[in-house]
């Protein structure tokens, strides 16, 4: 009996670490979709104010590629 509950709760943790890293994914695309839409906005901002030079994104763009590479590692353990 006791090497069934084990089973038992070793296939329950299984399935709520990967539950857990689907919901990490899931957060994780949210948050790159928003710096994304974040950059292009500031880039739409800048072209209606008139701005002769386009805004320096240098920081919003180092973060969503930090975002990016974090996603695709949170994606890789999701998949597994």
């Amino acid at each position: 009996m006791s090497a069934i509950d084990r089973e038992r709760r070793e296939c329950a943790e299984r399935a709520g670490s990967l539950c857990a890293d689907i919901i990490a994914a899931d957060a994780s695309a949210k948050a790159v979709a928003s710096a994304q839409a974040a950059i292009d906005a500031k880039q739409v901002a800048g072209v209606v104010a008139g701005d002769a030079a386009p805004p320096d994104l240098t920081a919003e763009r180092a973060e969503l590629v930090r975002l990016g590479q974090r996603h695709a590692v949170l994606e890789h353990r999701a998949l597994l």
